[in-house]
């Protein structure tokens, strides 16, 4: 089967960037890919008692300014020149965003990475992995990195 836009999020983290190699094998045959990285905003009643909110929304540039060139740097890094590529920043809840991306940039497959975390941690820390995959009207692919557990 060949995907011909397949939407990778990024965060930065050794998951993702296994997700990311995962999805260029996939995008070989003729597919594209999207690097999505999703910038969490801060809480809006924070920013409005904010003693400076335009300080604040300075911050805010810059780092939309330095995720992007991160975001260049990875997919210079992990991305063959054969493969389509593209990058799209955008802020918000990740689920949110990374559900709202696939839909409007029609792709055809979510690959990301997950910690694969269980019992109280998952429960407490939960899993945008997870949101995304119950969320989303596009097929996800969820590839787990990190040491081999056995099934419990």
């Amino acid at each position: 089967m060949t995907f011909k836009k397949i939407l990778v999020p990024i965060d930065f983290s050794a998951m993702s960037t296994e997700a990311l190699r995962l999805a260029v094998s996939l995008a070989r045959g003729g597919g594209e890919l999207v690097l999505l990285n999703v910038g969490v905003l801060p809480d809006p009643s924070i920013a409005e008692s904010a003693p400076n909110t335009s300080l604040m929304l300075e911050f805010a540039g810059r780092m939309a300014a330095s995720r992007g060139t991160a975001l260049d740097a990875l997919r210079a890094r992990e991305v063959p020149p054969d493969v389509p590529s593209s990058l799209q920043l955008r802020d918000g809840r990740p689920e949110a965003e990374i559900i709202a991306a696939a839909a409007e940039l029609r792709c055809d497959l979510v690959v990301l990475g997950t910690h694969g975390r269980r019992g109280l941690e998952h429960f407490v820390l939960g899993s945008v992995a997870e949101r995304v995959a119950r969320g989303s009207t596009v097929p996800v692919m969820v590839t787990r990195v990190g040491e081999s557990r056995a099934p419990v």
